[in-house]
């Protein structure tokens, strides 16, 4: 897992729209549960916010993952305050960004 996937991933853990920020490309897409799709830094990040104000505490551990050039495929495990919710995210990588993050959950 690169350097920039992990920092992602600890930004997810401490709710920080900031550093999200200054990781996402501008026109980075969230494709989440195959549900909802949000396009665009801007709505992105006020995704993240959403799910941030849903919970108090937020916790993201990476059980797996594998990169095939600039694609990162991560098993996660995400706890929302007491909810355990299994993921795999699927990112995209370009100019040194994340440009697409597809989630879908387990169980």
């Amino acid at each position: 897992m690169n350097d920039l996937v992990k920092k992602y991933f600890a930004a997810l853990s401490n709710k920080n729209l900031t550093t999200l920020s200054e990781l996402y490309h501008d026109d980075v897409v969230l494709w989440e549960w195959g549900q909802r799709v949000f396009i665009g830094k801007e709505e992105v990040l006020k995704a993240n916010e959403e799910l941030f104000s849903s919970s108090e505490t937020l916790t993201v551990l990476v059980q797996t993952s594998a990169t095939d050039g600039d694609k990162h495929y991560c098993e996660l495990s995400i706890i929302l305050d007491e909810k355990l919710i299994s993921v795999l995210d699927v990112l995209t990588i370009k100019d040194d960004k994340i440009f697409s993050v597809q989630a879908y959950r387990g169980f």
